[in-house]
């Protein structure tokens, strides 16, 4: 982990009844045994330096690229055996990327990634199958960190597409439904396989009034893709900002002036969520959030003596995004 002075706990609660965040990584198993490193790339052309057009880290790169505003890189990491799966991504987990694309086709490989991920936290993990028993057993496992393409075509890589039209916006600014993908078939089911599909947690590409586009966007848990990222992205934002305040001042002053000062740095960073689009509005346009400091006094002895600042906690509302409509009607005659 990277070392830091600032901590952040979000729980995420809900009812009963930086502009980018991140960027797409490939990971992939070298089939000559030797691996490959981590690199960053900026086009396909670069790709094609280290990676013939017809594997899976190339094409699935070409999916994320093809699309109208795609993230401004990818990165891709091959590990030498299966057996290095693991320690090749934990090598890589602090780097600057965000979505894990697989270009490994094994399930216990799958499982695997999917299992790190999950036990990490912080990342995503994208995949694609036409196999709807292993979207079952993952399924089961509740992955959160898990997204999972139902297709029949999965060389048509439908994961790495979705992320190319998506994971380039500003997190707030947009919901994972409802999105347009570019080399992407549309497949044709009834409303009843539809809802099959969504009951594995797994989402598709159909055809809606005409147009093609993403059926749902949801984790396998399902959980809202944008509502783990809007969390994830509030940690880090805050926690970016007050190391920030505290790297930069000659100290800190335990008292109003200091939590002030880092009030000021939660506040900005909802300031700039509410114009994502991530924190709702009131009826009079007002943000709907609160940063509620506590005060020097409320603070322990023992925390005072050791320095360490607990009082400070925020609350907001998610925006959300309306993804179905009922609208009710009557004629008269």
């Amino acid at each position: 982990m990277p070392l830091k002075d600032v901590y952040v706990h979000i729980d995420l609660k809900k009812p009963i009844t930086r502009n980018q965040f991140g960027f797409p990584c490939i990971i992939g198993i070298d089939p000559n045994g030797a691996g490959m490193a981590y690199r960053e790339y900026r086009d396909l052309d670069t790709v094609l330096n280290d990676y013939d057009d017809q594997t899976l880290e190339y094409l699935k790169a070409r999916a994320i690229f093809g699309q109208d505003l795609p993230p401004e890189k990818v990165a891709i990491v091959n590990a030498p055996t299966a057996a290095d799966l693991i320690e090749t991504l934990a090598g890589i987990y602090d780097l600057g990327w965000y979505h894990l694309v697989s270009a490994i086709t094994t399930e216990p490989e799958i499982t695997a990634l999917a299992d790190e991920i999950e036990y990490r936290g912080v990342k995503n993990l994208f995949l694609a199958s036409d196999d709807k028993t292993m979207i079952e057993t993952l399924r089961d496992k509740g992955y959160e960190r898990t997204a999972m393409f139902y297709h029949p075509i999965v060389t048509e890589h439908p994961e790495a597409a979705w992320l190319g039209e998506s994971a380039g916006k500003p997190i707030g600014s947009l919901t994972w439904k409802f999105k347009h993908l570019k080399g992407i078939s549309p497949i044709k089911l009834t409303e009843t396989e539809l809802a099959d599909i969504h009951a594995l947690g797994a989402n598709c590409y159909v055809t809606k009034m005409g147009d093609n586009v993403t059926s749902e966007g949801k984790m396998l848990s399902g959980e809202y893709i944008d509502i783990i990222q809007s969390k994830d992205a509030v940690q880090f934002d805050i926690e970016y900002r007050v190391q920030k305040l505290l790297n930069r001042s000659p100290k800190i002053p335990y008292d109003h002036n200091g939590i002030s000062l880092i009030a000021a740095e939660v506040q900005t960073s909802l300031n700039q969520f509410h114009r994502q689009g991530m924190i709702a509005e009131d009826d009079d346009k007002n943000p709907m959030y609160s940063v509620t400091p506590g005060t020097r006094a409320e603070q322990a002895d023992t925390d005072r003596a050791n320095r360490i600042y607990r009082g400070c906690s925020f609350h907001f509302f998610l925006a959300g995004a309306i993804h179905e409509v009922r609208i009710n009607g009557v004629i008269e005659v």
